[in-house]
């Protein structure tokens, strides 16, 4: 409960509270602290609010809203009482760094589903783990090849029972496997953006 708090009493508590679920990867909840402070009947000194937005960024970073982000970052260079030329400086390192050619190119779920299903293995080709892909259309393939030369050689049941059931397994392993592949690329692309983009924060905080 923040009522009768000072400004500064309820800025720190919603800042470290913030912070804790932002290192804690409870995003919502740390956005959801941030944007109370700015909310009606939350904190009324401006410049208090300003001083969460490199916070505020990082965590929006890790929600991939990095239009929003960015627009944040400008807000923030804009109250810092530092020489146009520096803020200038800083403006075109943020422009650069969120630029979306720099931005990860993240895979879609629903695109590595459909070349998975029509094609055996072009899932986790397309999710980035070529040989992964290869190995699991090679089973799918190899399954498909002894269920028909079983039928041709007169095993019905067992080609149908033992290959083609395997076949049904690896086909919707496959599945299953692109969907979890995607999101680990996903993940580590994002990671590997928002490392970037929090150094280059962390460098600008230093210009104060």
């Amino acid at each position: 409960n923040y009522f009768g708090l000072t400004d500064s009493l309820a800025y720190q508590a919603r800042n470290q509270t913030a912070l804790c679920a932002y290192l804690a990867g409870h995003f919502i909840n740390a956005e959801s602290q941030l944007l109370q402070m700015s909310a009606s009947g939350g904190i009324k000194d401006s410049l208090l609010i300003i001083q969460s937005i490199p916070l505020y960024v990082l965590v929006l970073n890790e929600e991939k809203k990095w239009n929003e982000a960015k627009e944040k970052l400008h807000d923030w260079v804009t109250f810092l009482k530092l020489p146009m030329v520096t803020k200038d400086s800083l403006i075109k390192s943020i422009e650069r760094v969120y630029e979306e050619k720099n931005q990860p190119k993240l895979k879609k779920q629903g695109t590595a589903k459909i070349l998975s299903s029509i094609v055996p293995g072009t899932g986790q080709i397309y999710a980035g783990y070529f040989f992964e892909g290869m190995a699991n259309a090679s089973l799918q393939g190899a399954s498909l090849l002894l269920t028909a030369f079983g039928i041709y050689s007169g095993y019905y049941i067992t080609s149908v029972v033992v290959w083609f059931g395997l076949f049904q397994k690896f086909y919707s392993g496959a599945n299953i496997r692109t969907e979890f592949l995607v999101e680990k690329k996903n993940n580590e692309l994002t990671r590997k953006y928002n490392d970037r983009l929090k150094k280059e924060i962390i460098s600008m905080q230093k210009t104060e």
